[in-house]
Parts: structure tokens; C-alpha cells; sequence
């Protein structure tokens, strides 16, 4: 009931227009003049006669902060405040942003495109060269056959196959149309019958079987001839029999063999310096092929071969 009465009292002082908080003060009756509807409504003006810092009528109005003068100490600046972002050379106060500047130091400013200048350490490429179309010239050097090597053969040929073949031990062209070796083995027989030789002449020891070997040749339809050959019978009548048997080929290959090459050798050697007109020293070299040796052959074929050097 109290609460209910105090309420009813404070509504009524508004509605008299009482301001006063004190109930006394604004008794029935005693109500307070009402200011002017624009000072209730803008508030109170003061003119400027009583506004001692308002400006006379008539005056100019002073001028704000001046921009800072170009080239004078830029102001300093402390740390942003807490949530400022952050502060760029273009965003911060006080700071203009940089002109473009050729040359070392360009900073975030990129230089345009095609731009070219002493800061930038390049160049752009230099146009290529227009060059008209060329005729290409025909090369003036002249291409012949390939050059060939000749390779070593023997300066007369006894055949027609290989100076050299593997069948015939010591192998070795004497003459034109005349070869030695050492006694060749089945294949060896074959080879001479493909190269071309007509006779086969075996300058045997006395008492040395030959049959074994004349088979062979004659079985190639070769001639075999057969003379008995030492250091005792080497003399004039022996190298006429030989040099009968070789002319009987009618200029077709001859070849002579012993086992060893010892009797080839030596009746070589003394067949040819009186036959063939060689000196001493190119028989001696052929008969090396064949296998024989002066250091190393018995002293009764020197001596057989110097009989006949004397007695021609």
C-alpha cells in the first residue's frame, strides 16, 4: 500500500511539471515558469557577445596543420597502436609513397615492361641479322676412290690361292712358278692342287719311304717326282736332274719339299746361284724360310754347296 501511494505522488509531480526531487518544493500550486518551446527544444545559444572565444563577425578563420615541407625531418614514428595493422611505405602517415627509380635499389616498384636503363644489368637482345637467301656453292673438292693400301705379297706368285697357307710348314715362294716348304699334311696337298701346281717334287733321304705321300698327290691328279737328295750326291748331276724336272711343268707351279727343309735348302741354294743367276746371299735368304741355316746346318752340306760356288 505504501509502495502504491509513493508511485501515485511521483506521477502526479510530472504531470505538474515539477523537477524537484524534494516533495516540498513543488507543492500544489507552486508551479515553475516554462522556458521558451526553442530553448526546450535546441538547448541553450549563447550569443556571441557573450562567447569569449567565439571569433568577431567578419573574421577569417586560422588556417589547421600545414603538410610537412619537402626535404624537412620526417616526423618520427613510434609503435602502432594495439590493432593497427600494418604499416606500409604507402599507407603510413606522413610518408609519400616512392617514385620509380632506374637503377639499383628498386625496392617493391617493378620496372615496366621493355623498360631498359644503366641499373637494371640487361639489355634487350639485339635484332637478328636480316640476311638474304643464299645460294649454297657447290663444294669444290672432288671426292675420288678410296686409296688402298697394296699389301705385302711375295714378288712372284707360285699360285693362284694363298702365299701363305697354314697346311704347308715353312711355305716360302722360291721363284716365278717354283715354291718350297716342308712336308705338308693331307690338306696342304689339296691347297697346292686349288693354287694351281702341276708337279710336287720330294727330295727324299735314301731309303725313305715314299709311298704314303705320292698317294696324295697323285690321288689331286698332280705329277709326284721324287729325288734322292744328301750331302755326299748334292753335285752337278743332281741339280741338272732337278732343274729337268721343273722345266717338264711347261711353266706350270712346281713345288719342292723335304721333311725338315735341310735338303730343300741346301740344294736351293746352290740351284739357284747356278741356274737362276741369284747371288749367294738372296739364296741363302730364302732357304732361311725354308729352314735351313748356315749356324745350324751340318758342316758336310757347306761343304757340298762350296764344292759346286768352285766348280762352276
Amino acid at each position: 500500500m505504501i509502495r502504491y501511494l509513493s508511485l501515485t505522488m511521483c506521477l502526479g509531480l510530472l504531470a505538474t511539471g515539477c523537477q524537484s526531487t524534494s516533495p516540498t518544493a513543488c507543492a500544489p500550486g507552486q508551479k515553475p515558469p516554462k522556458a521558451p518551446l526553442g530553448q526546450r527544444l535546441f538547448g541553450t545559444t549563447q550569443k556571441p557577445s557573450n562567447c569569449p572565444t567565439c571569433p568577431p563577425p567578419g573574421a577569417l578563420p586560422s588556417p589547421g596543420p600545414q603538410p610537412p615541407v619537402l626535404g624537412a625531418q620526417p616526423p618520427a614514428f613510434g609503435p602502432p597502436p594495439v590493432g593497427a595493422g600494418p604499416a606500409y611505405p604507402g599507407n603510413a602517415p606522413g610518408m609519400a609513397p616512392p617514385a620509380f627509380q632506374n637503377g639499383p635499389g628498386l625496392g617493391m616498384n617493378p620496372p615496366p615492361i621493355g623498360a631498359t636503363g644503366p641499373g637494371l644489368g640487361m639489355a634487350p637482345p639485339p635484332p637478328a641479322p636480316v640476311t638474304a637467301n643464299k645460294v649454297p656453292v657447290p663444294s669444290t673438292i672432288i671426292l675420288g676412290p678410296p686409296e688402298t693400301t697394296p699389301t705385302p705379297t711375295q714378288t712372284r706368285s707360285a699360285g693362284s690361292a694363298s702365299s701363305f697357307p697354314v697346311d704347308i710348314p715353312g711355305y716360302a715362294v722360291l721363284a716365278d712358278k717354283i715354291a718350297g716348304g716342308q712336308q705338308p699334311f693331307p690338306d696342304g696337298i689339296n691347297w697346292l692342287k686349288e693354287a694351281g701346281f702341276s708337279t710336287v717334287i720330294q727330295l727324299r733321304q735314301p731309303s725313305e719311304d715314299i709311298s704314303a705321300c705320292r698317294q696324295l698327290v697323285e690321288r689331286q691328279n698332280m705329277t709326284y717326282k721324287s729325288l734322292e737328295v744328301s750331302a755326299q750326291s748334292l753335285d752337278a748331276t743332281l741339280l741338272a736332274a732337278l732343274d729337268r724336272d721343273i722345266q717338264a711343268a711347261n711353266g706350270r707351279p712346281v713345288f719342292l719339299f723335304d721333311r725338315d727343309g735341310t735338303r730343300t735348302g741346301a740344294i736351293w741354294i746352290a740351284y739357284a746361284t747356278r741356274y737362276l743367276t741369284l747371288s749367294e746371299t738372296q739364296a741363302r735368304e730364302q732357304a732361311a724360310r725354308l729352314g735351313y741355316r748356315r749356324e745350324n746346318a751340318d758342316p758336310a752340306w757347306e761343304q757340298a754347296i762350296s764344292r759346286l760356288s768352285n766348280s762352276r
